[in-house]
């Protein structure tokens, strides 16, 4: 096992054979370089990737996590599994820590949150594991103290990451999610980052979105969105143009209209990529 690139002292990129491996563990990248091999000895887990799953992983998410939040979370993440009777894919991990660390200032009401009654009532193994998960946090050796606000933002975590091969019906949107995102940088005339937290966070914004459309059993969205309506009536007029071709692209595609929530909270992810291109 040799190593690609490290991130810090203790997550490291490495490859076996011909595949790729995200090594954590304490120490293993201390003084390494490229080529050099990774002391087994000092491995904790690994996350073997092929390339194209390689590609679609925010690395940049690595440099900023720490690997003892990984590991803690990988355990709750594990049991997690057994209790939905279903596996996640190997990349939640690093998003959901990313998440959980970021959320620990967020202090909204849960109930604010504009897909709760969705995930409620399409997923509610997903929102009950999600709210037992913010328990262990707190009990566990990290000690992370995450809002219950967020339960609703980690099921979604969870329902975004079902692996295809224990659940058959999640739906392959990598290519309606592509042409979203060409979509927007044409609309910008610039390419996005795609190392960025931003363009990752709208990424899975967008696979949530898919997959609830998905469902031909959807309910209805509520109809009392003032607070999005004021977003979307304030907001610059590129961004809403984007927002309104995200919204003819999907319901061309899917035969089916997003609210108005939806199209504020897609305006929240647009408005940060035309902040970037000014």
């Amino acid at each position: 096992m040799k190593v690609v690139k490290v991130y810090n002292n203790s997550i490291v990129l490495a490859r076996i054979h011909d595949r790729h491996v995200i090594v954590i563990g304490t120490g293993c990248g201390f003084g390494k370089k490229p080529g050099d091999a990774v002391d087994p000895t000092k491995v904790d887990m690994r996350f073997p990737f092929t390339s194209d799953e390689l590609e679609k992983l925010n690395l940049g998410l690595l440099e900023q996590l720490d690997s003892r939040d990984l590991i803690a979370v990988k355990t709750l993440v594990n049991r997690a599994e057994e209790k939905l009777g279903y596996t996640f894919r190997p990349s939640m991990l690093f998003s959901l820590v990313d998440h959980l660390r970021n959320s620990e200032t967020r202090t909204y009401p849960d109930d604010e949150h504009p897909f709760r009654w969705i995930v409620k009532k399409l997923h509610p193994n997903e929102y009950e594991g999600a709210k037992w998960m913010i328990e262990e946090l707190a009990n566990g050796p990290q000690k992370m103290s995450i809002p219950h606000s967020e339960a609703t933002a980690i099921a979604l975590h969870m329902i975004n990451n079902q692996d295809a091969s224990t659940m058959p019906q999640s739906i392959d949107d990598t290519m309606h999610v592509l042409r979203v995102v060409t979509l927007v940088e044409y609309k910008l005339n610039r390419s996005l980052d795609r190392n960025s937290l931003g363009y990752s966070r709208f990424v899975t914004h967008l696979r949530f979105l898919l997959n609830r459309i998905a469902h031909p059993d959807m309910v209805q969205e509520p109809e009392n969105n003032r607070l999005f309506q004021v977003m979307y009536e304030e907001a610059s007029p590129v961004a809403r143009e984007i927002v309104e071709s995200i919204s003819l692209y999907v319901e061309e595609s899917f035969g089916q209209p997003i609210g108005d929530a939806e199209r504020g909270y897609l305006l929240l992810h647009v408005h940060t990529f035309v902040d970037a291109a000014k």
